[in-house]
Formats: C-alpha cells, sequence, structure tokens
C-alpha cells in the first residue's frame, strides 16, 4: 500500500510540473501547486521554483547563447527560477532569444541573485519535486463507553 502511495504521489506531482514543449524548452518556469495530493503541505521550495542542473550549463548575462558567460553549473546543482518582485503572469513566463530557444533567469538555491540566465531546455534542467509529505490526520476516537450510573 505504502509503495503505490508513493507511486501516485509521484504522478500527481509529475503531472503538475513544468512540461517542455515539443523543442524540449520550458516555456513557463511555475507550478501553482493545485494538483498536490491529500496529506501534502506547500514547501519553501516548491515544485517548480527549483531546478536541478543535468548537464554542465553556462549562466549567460542575457538570454543569448552569444552573451558573456557569468557562471558554469556543474550536474545536480540545484538553481531557483528568478521571477522577479512577481506580481503578474508573465515573469513565469521565460525568456526567448532570437531564434526562439527559452532561457530562465535563476538564482542560487537559496534565493541570492545570480544575475545570469541559463537554456531552459529538458537537455538543461528539470522541474524539482519537493512536496513535503505529512502523516494524514488520525482517526477520532469513538466516545468513550458511559459509565453506568449506580442507582
Amino acid at each position: 500500500m505504502k509503495r503505490l502511495t508513493t507511486l501516485l504521489l509521484a504522478l500527481t506531482l509529475a503531472a503538475a510540473l513544468a512540461q517542455p514543449n515539443d523543442r524540449g524548452d520550458y516555456e513557463k518556469n511555475n507550478w501553482d501547486g493545485s494538483n498536490l495530493a491529500l496529506g501534502e503541505v506547500r514547501s519553501p521550495e516548491m515544485a517548480g521554483s527549483l531546478w536541478k542542473v543535468l548537464a554542465y550549463t553556462k549562466g549567460h548575462t542575457e538570454p543569448n547563447p552569444d552573451s558573456r558567460v557569468v557562471h558554469g553549473f556543474a550536474p545536480g546543482t540545484i538553481l531557483q527560477a528568478d521571477v522577479g518582485r512577481g506580481g503578474a503572469d508573465e515573469v513565469l513566463l521565460n525568456a526567448k532569444d532570437s531564434q526562439g530557444s527559452c532561457w530562465m533567469r535563476v538564482r542560487d538555491r537559496k534565493g541570492n541573485p545570480l544575475n545570469c540566465y541559463v537554456r531552459a531546455n529538458k537537455e538543461s534542467i528539470e522541474p524539482v519535486v519537493s512536496a513535503t509529505p505529512v502523516a494524514p490526520p488520525a482517526p477520532a476516537s469513538p466516545d468513550p463507553p458511559e459509565t453506568p450510573v449506580a442507582p
């Protein structure tokens, strides 16, 4: 039963993550958490805000492969999507270069600015699943048996 629950949780979260387009690019950098399974809570490091580097990835000053490289990220590095101050859905869309390739502005895992963009492509990065499972509430105990009253 536990294995089935884990599988269902993984499938539910995977379905809710950002999905690449037919070119393998992530056009969006968000996940709204709307598909959380029963017994889960939102984590401060919510899936969709964290991304795992899959292959050595360069951080460029602009969303352009010809711009200056300011960072290099090893496989396994966790990055955070940098959506600025937020407030509009547009910040959840990744930038595109002149070829139509998607680029994500990133921060380090703790939210410190890196002032760079990485290719938002399934060959380079993938969303991190980080919902925190919690134990379901214990069933309510039945009322205690009535104590007979002496006549």
